[in-house]
């Protein structure tokens, strides 16, 4: 579980190699977690960043959950989905067509 000073740290520490697009989708990512929300929804947070910094973007919404916040991302990124894992639905045409939890790994 990630505190609110570790999220800060891990944030500060990469700031300087990110561009102000992942750096507003971060900003945007950790108002949201020091409002406490119950829920948050994050459509393509990953979209137009480095491959790199989509996994630690996803990390960091993967801690928010962990500390009881309900995260609902939207994405294209396969691959992050098959890394992370979690719970899944996939939508054709607006009619779910896969819902199931599927475990993390490479």
């Amino acid at each position: 579980m990630l505190s609110r000073t570790a999220f800060r740290r891990r944030a500060a520490a990469c700031r300087d190699r990110i561009t102000l697009t992942s750096f507003m989708r971060r900003f945007t990512s950790f108002r949201a977690f020091a409002c406490g929300p119950k829920i948050i929804i994050a459509d393509e947070p990953t979209g137009n960043i480095d491959p790199e910094l989509s996994y630690e973007i996803v990390e960091l919404l993967k801690d928010i959950n962990e500390c009881g916040t309900t995260v609902i991302m939207v994405t294209h990124e396969h691959d992050l989905v098959k890394y992370f894992g979690g719970r899944i639905i996939n939508l054709k045409d607006g009619t779910i067509v896969f819902d199931d939890f599927i475990e993390g790994g490479d």
